[in-house]
Protein backbone atom coordinates (compact mmCIF):
# COMPACT_ATOMS: atom_id res chain seq x y z
CA UNK A 1 0.00 0.00 0.00
CA UNK A 2 1.81 3.37 -0.93
CA UNK A 3 -0.88 5.46 -0.96
CA UNK A 4 -2.38 6.55 2.64
CA UNK A 5 -6.09 6.02 3.75
CA UNK A 6 -7.85 8.39 5.34
CA UNK A 7 -10.50 6.67 7.55
CA UNK A 8 -13.25 7.91 9.68
CA UNK A 9 -13.85 6.06 12.68
CA UNK A 10 -18.00 6.51 13.70
CA UNK A 11 -17.86 4.91 17.20
CA UNK A 12 -21.58 5.70 18.04
CA UNK A 13 -24.77 4.59 19.91
CA UNK A 14 -27.80 3.47 17.56
CA UNK A 15 -30.72 2.44 18.50
CA UNK A 16 -32.91 -1.08 17.64
CA UNK A 17 -35.25 -0.05 15.34
CA UNK A 18 -34.75 3.46 15.15
CA UNK A 19 -33.68 3.03 11.48
CA UNK A 20 -34.43 6.44 10.65
CA UNK A 21 -33.00 8.44 13.32
CA UNK A 22 -29.79 5.76 12.92
CA UNK A 23 -29.80 6.81 8.99
CA UNK A 24 -29.85 10.53 9.65
CA UNK A 25 -26.65 10.07 12.16
CA UNK A 26 -24.59 8.16 9.92
CA UNK A 27 -25.55 11.06 7.06
CA UNK A 28 -25.39 13.65 9.06
CA UNK A 29 -21.63 12.37 10.24
CA UNK A 30 -21.33 12.09 6.03
CA UNK A 31 -21.47 15.70 5.52
CA UNK A 32 -19.15 16.40 8.68
CA UNK A 33 -16.33 14.39 7.12
CA UNK A 34 -16.24 15.05 3.38
CA UNK A 35 -12.57 15.17 3.13
CA UNK A 36 -12.44 11.62 4.21
CA UNK A 37 -11.71 8.40 1.99
CA UNK A 38 -13.92 5.89 3.89
CA UNK A 39 -15.99 6.23 6.91
CA UNK A 40 -16.59 3.35 8.74
CA UNK A 41 -19.48 2.54 10.92
CA UNK A 42 -20.25 -0.23 13.41
CA UNK A 43 -22.12 -3.45 12.72
CA UNK A 44 -25.54 -3.53 12.23
CA UNK A 45 -25.49 0.31 12.73
CA UNK A 46 -28.20 1.22 10.58
CA UNK A 47 -30.77 -1.40 12.53
CA UNK A 48 -29.46 -1.35 15.97
CA UNK A 49 -27.29 -4.59 16.96
CA UNK A 50 -29.00 -7.43 18.58
CA UNK A 51 -32.14 -7.20 16.75
CA UNK A 52 -33.07 -10.65 17.70
CA UNK A 53 -35.96 -12.13 15.25
CA UNK A 54 -37.05 -8.35 14.20
CA UNK A 55 -34.54 -9.39 11.21
CA UNK A 56 -36.73 -11.84 10.15
CA UNK A 57 -39.46 -9.81 9.70
CA UNK A 58 -39.98 -8.84 5.99
CA UNK A 59 -41.45 -5.46 6.73
CA UNK A 60 -37.80 -4.58 8.64
CA UNK A 61 -35.85 -5.77 5.91
CA UNK A 62 -38.06 -3.61 3.55
CA UNK A 63 -37.78 -0.66 5.78
CA UNK A 64 -33.69 -1.52 6.24
CA UNK A 65 -33.58 -1.61 2.28
CA UNK A 66 -35.19 2.06 2.16
CA UNK A 67 -32.93 3.66 4.76
CA UNK A 68 -29.84 2.18 3.08
CA UNK A 69 -30.90 3.79 -0.06
CA UNK A 70 -31.45 6.78 1.26
CA UNK A 71 -27.92 6.81 2.83
CA UNK A 72 -26.31 5.75 -0.93
CA UNK A 73 -27.95 8.77 -2.41
CA UNK A 74 -26.53 11.07 0.60
CA UNK A 75 -23.00 9.08 -0.57
CA UNK A 76 -23.79 10.13 -4.13
CA UNK A 77 -24.51 13.73 -3.61
CA UNK A 78 -21.72 14.28 -1.39
CA UNK A 79 -19.21 13.23 -4.15
CA UNK A 80 -16.23 12.69 -1.83
CA UNK A 81 -16.20 9.47 1.06
CA UNK A 82 -17.10 5.76 0.20
CA UNK A 83 -19.33 4.33 3.57
CA UNK A 84 -19.20 0.56 5.42
CA UNK A 85 -22.08 0.50 7.01
CA UNK A 86 -23.07 -2.10 8.98
CA UNK A 87 -26.84 -3.61 8.10
CA UNK A 88 -28.94 -6.88 7.56
CA UNK A 89 -29.10 -7.93 4.12
CA UNK A 90 -32.37 -10.23 2.46
CA UNK A 91 -31.26 -13.44 1.58
CA UNK A 92 -33.16 -16.45 -0.56
CA UNK A 93 -33.86 -17.86 3.17
CA UNK A 94 -32.25 -16.35 6.55
CA UNK A 95 -30.73 -12.66 6.13
CA UNK A 96 -27.13 -12.06 6.11
CA UNK A 97 -25.63 -9.97 8.96
CA UNK A 98 -23.79 -8.00 5.80
CA UNK A 99 -21.35 -4.86 5.76
CA UNK A 100 -22.22 -2.48 2.74
CA UNK A 101 -18.96 -0.73 1.04
CA UNK A 102 -20.84 2.01 -1.08
CA UNK A 103 -18.89 3.68 -2.92
CA UNK A 104 -18.79 7.70 -4.23
CA UNK A 105 -20.66 6.63 -7.48
CA UNK A 106 -23.52 5.12 -5.40
CA UNK A 107 -21.91 1.22 -6.85
CA UNK A 108 -22.51 -1.13 -3.83
CA UNK A 109 -20.07 -4.24 -2.84
CA UNK A 110 -21.53 -6.95 0.24
CA UNK A 111 -19.22 -8.81 2.55
CA UNK A 112 -21.85 -11.28 4.49
CA UNK A 113 -20.79 -12.42 7.53
CA UNK A 114 -19.50 -16.16 7.45
CA UNK A 115 -18.87 -16.37 11.24
CA UNK A 116 -21.79 -16.34 13.13
CA UNK A 117 -21.46 -16.62 16.72
CA UNK A 118 -24.23 -18.70 18.40
CA UNK A 119 -22.79 -18.62 22.71
CA UNK A 120 -23.57 -17.29 25.65
CA UNK A 121 -25.84 -14.45 24.58
CA UNK A 122 -25.53 -14.90 21.11
CA UNK A 123 -28.25 -16.70 18.59
CA UNK A 124 -26.90 -15.79 15.02
CA UNK A 125 -27.19 -19.12 13.66
CA UNK A 126 -30.73 -18.54 14.41
CA UNK A 127 -31.52 -15.17 12.42
CA UNK A 128 -28.29 -15.09 9.79
CA UNK A 129 -27.67 -17.02 7.07
CA UNK A 130 -23.67 -17.96 6.77
CA UNK A 131 -21.71 -15.73 4.38
CA UNK A 132 -18.83 -16.63 2.68
CA UNK A 133 -15.54 -15.57 1.83
CA UNK A 134 -15.17 -12.11 -0.54
CA UNK A 135 -12.21 -10.38 -2.20
CA UNK A 136 -11.01 -7.32 -1.06
CA UNK A 137 -12.01 -4.02 -2.33
CA UNK A 138 -10.14 -2.12 -4.38
CA UNK A 139 -10.39 1.77 -3.83
CA UNK A 140 -8.56 4.23 -4.49
CA UNK A 141 -5.31 2.05 -5.04
CA UNK A 142 -5.56 0.39 -1.79
CA UNK A 143 -7.37 -3.11 -1.62
CA UNK A 144 -9.39 -3.27 1.63
CA UNK A 145 -10.73 -6.30 3.63
CA UNK A 146 -14.14 -6.15 5.19
CA UNK A 147 -14.48 -8.46 8.25
CA UNK A 148 -17.58 -8.74 10.31
CA UNK A 149 -16.71 -9.22 14.22
CA UNK A 150 -16.77 -12.72 15.11
CA UNK A 151 -14.46 -13.20 11.62
CA UNK A 152 -11.62 -11.35 14.04
CA UNK A 153 -11.78 -14.15 16.56
CA UNK A 154 -10.82 -16.87 14.15
CA UNK A 155 -8.20 -17.33 11.59
CA UNK A 156 -10.05 -17.84 8.00
CA UNK A 157 -11.13 -14.57 7.14
CA UNK A 158 -8.41 -12.85 7.44
CA UNK A 159 -5.85 -15.22 6.20
CA UNK A 160 -8.45 -15.42 2.81
CA UNK A 161 -8.33 -11.58 2.80
CA UNK A 162 -4.46 -11.56 2.75
CA UNK A 163 -4.39 -14.22 0.29
CA UNK A 164 -6.07 -12.08 -2.01
CA UNK A 165 -3.55 -9.21 -1.29
CA UNK A 166 -5.70 -7.15 0.98
CA UNK A 167 -3.52 -4.38 2.41
CA UNK A 168 -5.43 -3.62 5.43
CA UNK A 169 -8.24 -5.00 7.36
CA UNK A 170 -11.42 -3.24 8.35
CA UNK A 171 -13.48 -5.53 10.97
CA UNK A 172 -16.87 -3.99 12.17
CA UNK A 173 -18.09 -4.78 15.43
CA UNK A 174 -21.09 -5.39 17.89
CA UNK A 175 -19.12 -6.47 20.62
CA UNK A 176 -20.52 -6.37 24.12
CA UNK A 177 -19.02 -6.18 27.49
CA UNK A 178 -17.85 -8.58 29.65
CA UNK A 179 -15.34 -8.12 32.45
CA UNK A 180 -12.07 -9.04 31.00
CA UNK A 181 -12.75 -8.81 27.42
CA UNK A 182 -11.13 -5.68 25.81
CA UNK A 183 -7.26 -7.03 27.08
CA UNK A 184 -7.77 -10.53 27.47
CA UNK A 185 -9.04 -11.67 24.67
CA UNK A 186 -10.04 -8.88 21.99
CA UNK A 187 -7.20 -7.17 21.64
CA UNK A 188 -5.33 -10.79 21.72
CA UNK A 189 -7.29 -11.99 19.30
CA UNK A 190 -6.68 -8.68 17.30
CA UNK A 191 -2.72 -9.38 17.61
CA UNK A 192 -3.18 -12.88 16.22
CA UNK A 193 -4.77 -11.59 12.81
CA UNK A 194 -1.85 -9.00 12.50
CA UNK A 195 0.97 -11.70 13.32
CA UNK A 196 -0.53 -14.14 10.60
CA UNK A 197 -1.29 -12.10 7.98
CA UNK A 198 1.66 -8.90 8.47
CA UNK A 199 -1.19 -6.46 7.96
CA UNK A 200 -2.64 -3.75 9.83
CA UNK A 201 -6.01 -4.23 11.86
CA UNK A 202 -8.75 -1.51 12.63
CA UNK A 203 -10.77 -2.68 14.72
CA UNK A 204 -14.25 -0.94 15.41
CA UNK A 205 -17.13 -1.33 17.57
CA UNK A 206 -20.58 0.11 18.50
CA UNK A 207 -21.46 1.70 21.92
CA UNK A 208 -24.35 1.87 24.26
CA UNK A 209 -26.61 -0.48 25.88
CA UNK A 210 -29.50 -2.60 24.30
CA UNK A 211 -31.63 -4.62 27.19
CA UNK A 212 -29.68 -6.66 28.88
CA UNK A 213 -26.05 -5.74 26.94
CA UNK A 214 -24.04 -3.06 26.85
CA UNK A 215 -21.29 -2.45 24.00
CA UNK A 216 -17.98 -0.68 25.26
CA UNK A 217 -16.86 0.74 22.27
CA UNK A 218 -12.78 1.07 22.89
CA UNK A 219 -12.18 0.73 19.06
CA UNK A 220 -8.58 0.59 18.39
CA UNK A 221 -5.97 0.38 15.38
CA UNK A 222 -3.54 -1.57 15.14
CA UNK A 223 -0.47 -1.95 12.79
CA UNK A 224 1.48 -4.59 10.62
CA UNK A 225 3.35 -4.99 13.87
CA UNK A 226 0.97 -5.38 16.56
CA UNK A 227 1.67 -1.85 18.14
CA UNK A 228 -1.67 -0.08 18.84
CA UNK A 229 -1.74 2.93 16.90
CA UNK A 230 -4.98 4.40 18.23
CA UNK A 231 -7.21 3.93 20.97
CA UNK A 232 -10.63 5.17 21.18
CA UNK A 233 -12.36 5.77 24.82
CA UNK A 234 -14.16 3.30 26.42
CA UNK A 235 -18.21 3.81 27.29
CA UNK A 236 -18.93 6.70 25.09
CA UNK A 237 -19.25 7.66 21.55
CA UNK A 238 -16.09 8.97 19.24
CA UNK A 239 -15.40 10.28 15.86
CA UNK A 240 -11.62 9.87 14.79
CA UNK A 241 -10.09 10.09 11.54
CA UNK A 242 -6.86 7.76 10.97
CA UNK A 243 -4.73 7.58 7.86
CA UNK A 244 -3.11 4.36 7.37
CA UNK A 245 -0.45 3.54 6.40
CA UNK A 246 1.06 5.20 9.66
CA UNK A 247 4.20 7.68 10.28
CA UNK A 248 5.57 8.07 13.66
CA UNK A 249 2.02 9.37 14.84
CA UNK A 250 -0.11 7.41 17.70
CA UNK A 251 -2.59 9.47 17.74
CA UNK A 252 -6.07 9.60 20.46
CA UNK A 253 -4.45 6.80 23.17
CA UNK A 254 -7.74 6.46 25.74
CA UNK A 255 -6.02 3.73 27.84
CA UNK A 256 -8.91 1.21 28.48
CA UNK A 257 -10.49 1.42 32.37
CA UNK A 258 -9.34 -1.15 35.03
CA UNK A 259 -11.70 -3.97 35.05
CA UNK A 260 -13.76 -1.91 38.53
CA UNK A 261 -14.06 0.87 37.10
CA UNK A 262 -15.46 -0.61 33.42
CA UNK A 263 -17.93 -2.67 35.73
CA UNK A 264 -18.65 0.62 36.72
CA UNK A 265 -19.12 2.57 33.97
CA UNK A 266 -20.89 -0.54 32.23
CA UNK A 267 -23.63 -0.40 34.72
CA UNK A 268 -24.20 3.28 34.63
CA UNK A 269 -24.32 2.95 30.42
CA UNK A 270 -26.21 0.72 30.29
CA UNK A 271 -29.06 1.81 32.82
CA UNK A 272 -29.07 5.52 31.30
CA UNK A 273 -29.64 4.02 27.85
CA UNK A 274 -32.21 1.70 28.66
CA UNK A 275 -34.25 4.66 30.77
CA UNK A 276 -33.68 6.97 27.41
CA UNK A 277 -33.85 4.68 25.10
CA UNK A 278 -37.60 3.44 26.01
CA UNK A 279 -38.48 6.74 26.58
CA UNK A 280 -38.48 7.42 30.56
CA UNK A 281 -38.11 10.69 31.69
CA UNK A 282 -37.24 9.53 35.28
CA UNK A 283 -36.79 6.83 37.27
CA UNK A 284 -37.95 5.47 41.06
CA UNK A 285 -36.17 4.20 43.74
CA UNK A 286 -36.59 2.24 46.94
CA UNK A 287 -34.31 3.38 49.37
CA UNK A 288 -34.31 0.65 52.15
CA UNK A 289 -30.76 1.82 53.88
CA UNK A 290 -28.83 -0.98 52.45
CA UNK A 291 -25.55 -1.17 50.73
CA UNK A 292 -27.79 -2.53 47.38
CA UNK A 293 -30.10 0.38 46.95
CA UNK A 294 -27.60 3.03 47.90
CA UNK A 295 -25.32 1.30 44.90
CA UNK A 296 -28.10 1.84 42.78
CA UNK A 297 -29.36 4.59 43.68
CA UNK A 298 -25.99 6.43 43.31
CA UNK A 299 -26.02 4.71 39.24
CA UNK A 300 -28.91 6.38 38.55
CA UNK A 301 -27.75 9.88 39.75
CA UNK A 302 -24.60 9.18 37.85
CA UNK A 303 -26.19 7.97 34.87
CA UNK A 304 -29.47 10.67 34.35
CA UNK A 305 -28.76 13.20 37.02
CA UNK A 306 -30.04 13.99 40.61
CA UNK A 307 -33.44 15.66 38.99
CA UNK A 308 -34.50 12.54 37.09
CA UNK A 309 -33.75 9.93 40.10
CA UNK A 310 -36.99 10.24 43.17
CA UNK A 311 -36.45 7.82 45.69
CA UNK A 312 -38.99 6.08 48.71
CA UNK A 313 -38.28 4.79 51.72
CA UNK A 314 -40.96 2.41 53.01
CA UNK A 315 -40.13 1.51 56.66
CA UNK A 316 -42.28 -1.16 58.01
CA UNK A 317 -42.29 -2.02 61.98
CA UNK A 318 -39.13 -3.88 62.15
CA UNK A 319 -37.04 -1.49 60.15
CA UNK A 320 -34.75 -0.20 61.95
CA UNK A 321 -34.34 4.08 62.65
CA UNK A 322 -30.40 3.46 62.15
CA UNK A 323 -31.82 1.84 58.52
CA UNK A 324 -34.41 5.00 57.84
CA UNK A 325 -31.69 7.54 58.31
CA UNK A 326 -28.89 5.85 56.70
CA UNK A 327 -31.43 6.26 53.23
CA UNK A 328 -32.03 9.90 53.95
CA UNK A 329 -28.49 10.36 54.16
CA UNK A 330 -27.34 8.97 51.16
CA UNK A 331 -30.12 10.54 49.63
CA UNK A 332 -28.94 14.14 50.73
CA UNK A 333 -25.40 13.60 49.31
CA UNK A 334 -27.09 12.39 46.09
CA UNK A 335 -29.10 15.19 45.72
CA UNK A 336 -32.15 13.49 45.22
CA UNK A 337 -35.26 13.85 46.86
CA UNK A 338 -36.59 11.22 49.08
CA UNK A 339 -40.12 10.17 50.26
CA UNK A 340 -40.92 8.20 53.50
CA UNK A 341 -44.15 6.13 53.10
CA UNK A 342 -44.97 3.82 56.20
CA UNK A 343 -46.37 0.57 55.17
CA UNK A 344 -47.28 -1.02 58.48
CA UNK A 345 -50.54 0.10 58.23
CA UNK A 346 -51.01 -2.00 54.97
CA UNK A 347 -49.34 -4.74 56.21
CA UNK A 348 -51.77 -5.24 58.70
CA UNK A 349 -54.85 -4.55 56.78
CA UNK A 350 -53.56 -7.70 54.27
CA UNK A 351 -52.83 -9.92 57.33
CA UNK A 352 -56.55 -9.18 58.61
CA UNK A 353 -57.62 -10.02 55.17
CA UNK A 354 -55.44 -13.19 55.13
CA UNK A 355 -56.75 -14.21 58.71
CA UNK A 356 -53.02 -14.34 59.93
CA UNK A 357 -52.23 -10.97 61.79
CA UNK A 358 -51.50 -11.46 64.92
CA UNK A 359 -49.65 -14.64 65.01
CA UNK A 360 -47.38 -15.23 67.74
CA UNK A 361 -44.86 -16.97 65.39
CA UNK A 362 -44.31 -14.88 61.95
CA UNK A 363 -43.49 -17.01 58.82
CA UNK A 364 -42.19 -16.15 55.36
CA UNK A 365 -45.86 -15.73 54.50
CA UNK A 366 -45.73 -12.57 56.96
CA UNK A 367 -42.26 -11.47 55.75
CA UNK A 368 -42.74 -11.70 52.17
CA UNK A 369 -46.46 -9.09 52.38
CA UNK A 370 -44.16 -6.76 53.52
CA UNK A 371 -41.85 -6.60 50.46
CA UNK A 372 -44.81 -6.46 48.05
CA UNK A 373 -46.66 -4.03 50.07
CA UNK A 374 -43.82 -1.93 49.15
CA UNK A 375 -43.35 -3.27 45.38
CA UNK A 376 -47.42 -1.85 45.13
CA UNK A 377 -46.91 1.51 46.51
CA UNK A 378 -43.65 2.14 44.43
CA UNK A 379 -45.41 0.46 41.22
CA UNK A 380 -48.01 2.88 42.07
CA UNK A 381 -45.91 5.84 41.94
CA UNK A 382 -44.14 4.64 38.97
CA UNK A 383 -48.01 4.07 37.13
CA UNK A 384 -48.80 7.49 38.94
CA UNK A 385 -46.15 9.74 37.66
CA UNK A 386 -44.29 7.92 35.01
CA UNK A 387 -41.04 6.54 36.36
CA UNK A 388 -39.66 3.77 35.81
CA UNK A 389 -38.42 1.59 38.88
CA UNK A 390 -35.43 0.62 39.46
CA UNK A 391 -34.89 -2.85 40.73
CA UNK A 392 -32.19 -3.25 43.49
CA UNK A 393 -31.36 -7.20 43.86
CA UNK A 394 -27.39 -8.14 43.60
CA UNK A 395 -26.95 -12.12 42.02
CA UNK A 396 -25.72 -13.50 44.94
CA UNK A 397 -29.29 -13.08 46.12
CA UNK A 398 -30.96 -13.82 42.60
CA UNK A 399 -28.57 -16.96 42.17
CA UNK A 400 -30.07 -18.54 45.60
CA UNK A 401 -33.49 -16.87 45.25
CA UNK A 402 -33.10 -14.55 48.21
CA UNK A 403 -35.43 -12.20 46.87
CA UNK A 404 -39.28 -12.18 46.97
CA UNK A 405 -41.08 -12.83 43.77
CA UNK A 406 -43.58 -9.77 43.21
CA UNK A 407 -41.81 -8.18 46.28
CA UNK A 408 -38.22 -6.31 45.74
CA UNK A 409 -37.35 -8.65 42.62
CA UNK A 410 -40.11 -6.58 40.26
CA UNK A 411 -39.55 -3.44 38.22
CA UNK A 412 -37.92 -1.81 35.05
CA UNK A 413 -34.38 -2.36 35.00
CA UNK A 414 -31.79 -4.01 37.60
CA UNK A 415 -28.13 -2.14 37.58
CA UNK A 416 -26.95 -4.92 40.23
CA UNK A 417 -28.17 -7.99 38.09
CA UNK A 418 -25.00 -9.62 37.28
CA UNK A 419 -23.01 -8.22 40.47
CA UNK A 420 -21.98 -11.08 43.09
CA UNK A 421 -22.26 -9.36 47.04
CA UNK A 422 -19.14 -9.05 47.32
CA UNK A 423 -18.55 -6.77 44.13
CA UNK A 424 -21.66 -4.56 45.41
CA UNK A 425 -19.53 -3.63 48.17
CA UNK A 426 -15.84 -3.18 45.96
CA UNK A 427 -18.03 -0.95 43.66
CA UNK A 428 -19.32 1.22 46.68
CA UNK A 429 -16.03 1.73 47.67
CA UNK A 430 -14.32 2.75 44.41
CA UNK A 431 -17.26 5.44 43.85
CA UNK A 432 -16.46 6.91 47.12
CA UNK A 433 -12.96 7.12 46.29
CA UNK A 434 -13.60 8.23 42.48
CA UNK A 435 -15.82 9.86 40.21
CA UNK A 436 -15.59 8.20 36.56
CA UNK A 437 -15.25 10.28 33.88
CA UNK A 438 -18.69 10.93 32.48
CA UNK A 439 -20.52 10.53 35.79
CA UNK A 440 -23.30 13.06 36.94
CA UNK A 441 -23.46 12.16 40.55
CA UNK A 442 -21.12 13.38 43.96
CA UNK A 443 -18.07 12.23 44.57
CA UNK A 444 -18.06 9.90 47.93
CA UNK A 445 -21.79 9.30 48.41
CA UNK A 446 -22.74 6.62 50.10
CA UNK A 447 -21.56 6.75 54.00
CA UNK A 448 -19.66 4.53 55.59
CA UNK A 449 -22.29 3.50 57.96
CA UNK A 450 -24.20 1.63 55.08
CA UNK A 451 -20.87 -0.12 53.79
CA UNK A 452 -19.87 -1.71 57.19
CA UNK A 453 -23.49 -2.37 58.70
CA UNK A 454 -24.23 -6.05 57.71
CA UNK A 455 -26.69 -7.10 55.38
CA UNK A 456 -30.35 -8.00 56.26
CA UNK A 457 -33.73 -8.14 54.02
CA UNK A 458 -35.21 -6.56 57.56
CA UNK A 459 -38.40 -8.44 57.11
CA UNK A 460 -38.18 -10.19 60.65
CA UNK A 461 -36.66 -8.21 63.64
CA UNK A 462 -32.87 -9.35 63.90
CA UNK A 463 -32.48 -11.07 60.25
CA UNK A 464 -29.01 -10.60 58.85
CA UNK A 465 -28.21 -12.46 55.15
CA UNK A 466 -25.16 -14.49 56.56
CA UNK A 467 -26.96 -16.35 59.20
CA UNK A 468 -28.60 -18.32 56.77
CA UNK A 469 -26.29 -18.16 53.72
CA UNK A 470 -23.31 -18.03 55.27
CA UNK A 471 -20.59 -15.40 55.11
CA UNK A 472 -20.49 -13.78 51.29
CA UNK A 473 -17.09 -14.50 51.19
CA UNK A 474 -17.73 -17.86 50.75
CA UNK A 475 -21.21 -18.18 49.42
CA UNK A 476 -20.08 -15.79 46.35
CA UNK A 477 -17.20 -18.17 45.45
CA UNK A 478 -19.42 -21.20 45.86
CA UNK A 479 -21.91 -19.38 43.11
CA UNK A 480 -19.07 -18.38 40.95
CA UNK A 481 -18.32 -22.00 40.66
CA UNK A 482 -21.95 -23.50 40.49
CA UNK A 483 -22.95 -20.78 38.02
CA UNK A 484 -20.30 -19.19 36.28
CA UNK A 485 -18.67 -22.13 35.89
CA UNK A 486 -20.98 -24.77 35.48
CA UNK A 487 -19.16 -27.40 38.13
CA UNK A 488 -20.66 -29.79 40.94
CA UNK A 489 -21.08 -29.04 44.44
CA UNK A 490 -18.29 -30.62 45.17
CA UNK A 491 -16.26 -29.25 42.64
CA UNK A 492 -17.52 -25.67 43.33
CA UNK A 493 -16.11 -26.48 46.97
CA UNK A 494 -12.68 -27.68 46.16
CA UNK A 495 -12.43 -24.42 43.86
CA UNK A 496 -14.00 -21.81 46.64
CA UNK A 497 -11.36 -23.36 49.10
CA UNK A 498 -8.71 -22.24 47.09
CA UNK A 499 -9.50 -19.06 46.13
CA UNK A 500 -10.27 -18.21 49.71
CA UNK A 501 -7.29 -20.20 51.01
CA UNK A 502 -9.27 -21.13 53.35
CA UNK A 503 -11.18 -25.55 54.86
CA UNK A 504 -12.05 -25.15 58.15
CA UNK A 505 -15.22 -22.45 57.92
CA UNK A 506 -18.67 -24.33 59.06
CA UNK A 507 -20.13 -22.99 55.50
CA UNK A 508 -17.11 -24.42 53.53
CA UNK A 509 -18.66 -28.09 53.67
CA UNK A 510 -20.40 -30.45 51.17
CA UNK A 511 -23.37 -30.10 52.18
CA UNK A 512 -23.59 -26.24 52.60
CA UNK A 513 -22.00 -26.26 48.73
CA UNK A 514 -25.04 -29.03 47.91
CA UNK A 515 -27.26 -26.61 49.83
CA UNK A 516 -26.44 -23.48 47.91
CA UNK A 517 -26.48 -25.73 44.42
CA UNK A 518 -30.47 -26.63 45.56
CA UNK A 519 -31.07 -23.31 46.02
CA UNK A 520 -29.69 -21.85 42.52
CA UNK A 521 -31.92 -24.47 41.58
CA UNK A 522 -35.12 -24.62 42.60
CA UNK A 523 -35.14 -20.53 42.69
CA UNK A 524 -34.96 -20.56 38.55
CA UNK A 525 -38.66 -19.69 38.48
CA UNK A 526 -38.01 -16.67 40.31
CA UNK A 527 -34.96 -15.79 38.03
CA UNK A 528 -37.42 -16.36 34.95
CA UNK A 529 -39.81 -13.27 36.07
CA UNK A 530 -36.93 -10.87 37.32
CA UNK A 531 -36.61 -7.36 35.75
CA UNK A 532 -34.37 -7.19 32.94
CA UNK A 533 -30.37 -6.52 34.17
CA UNK A 534 -26.77 -5.79 32.26
CA UNK A 535 -24.64 -8.67 32.08
CA UNK A 536 -21.12 -7.68 33.24
CA UNK A 537 -19.63 -11.19 34.18
CA UNK A 538 -18.77 -14.24 32.62
CA UNK A 539 -21.84 -15.98 32.61
CA UNK A 540 -25.30 -14.00 33.36
CA UNK A 541 -28.58 -14.65 34.13
CA UNK A 542 -30.81 -14.51 31.32
CA UNK A 543 -29.98 -14.54 28.16
CA UNK A 544 -26.56 -15.86 28.65
CA UNK A 545 -27.15 -19.09 31.18
CA UNK A 546 -30.04 -20.52 30.45
CA UNK A 547 -31.47 -23.33 32.38
CA UNK A 548 -35.03 -25.61 32.50
CA UNK A 549 -37.62 -24.09 35.18
CA UNK A 550 -38.31 -27.56 36.28
CA UNK A 551 -34.94 -29.62 36.55
CA UNK A 552 -34.47 -32.60 38.82
CA UNK A 553 -30.96 -32.69 38.36
CA UNK A 554 -28.52 -31.96 41.59
CA UNK A 555 -26.17 -29.37 41.05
Amino acid sequence: MTRKLNLVLAQLNPRVGDLRNNADRAIEVLKQHTDADVIVFPECFLTGYPIEDHVLRPAFLAATERELARITEAVVAVGGPAVIMGAPEEGPALPYNAAYFIGPDGSKKVARKRDRPNEGVFDEVRNFACGDFRPPIKFRGVRIGIGICEEMWHPAVAQNLAGELADVLIFINGSPYTRGKHREQRMAHAKARVRETGLPLVYLNTVGGQDELVFDGASFVLDDKGLVRAQLPAFKESIETISVPFGDEFPHQEPYPDDEVADYLACVLGLRDYVNKSGFKSVIIGMSGGIDSALAGTMAVDALGPDRVKAVTLPSKVTSGENIGDAKLVCELLGIELVEMPIAGPVEAVGKMLGIHGREQPTVTEENIQARVRMIALMALSNEHGHMLVTTGNKSEGAVGYATLYGDMAGGFNPLKDLYKMEVWSLAKLRNERRPDGVLGPLDPIPEAIINKPPSAELAAGQTDEAKLGPYRILDELLRGLVDEDLDAASALVRAKAVLGETDDRFLTLDHARFVGRLVRQSEYKRRQAAPGLKIGPRAFGRDRRAPIVNAFEM
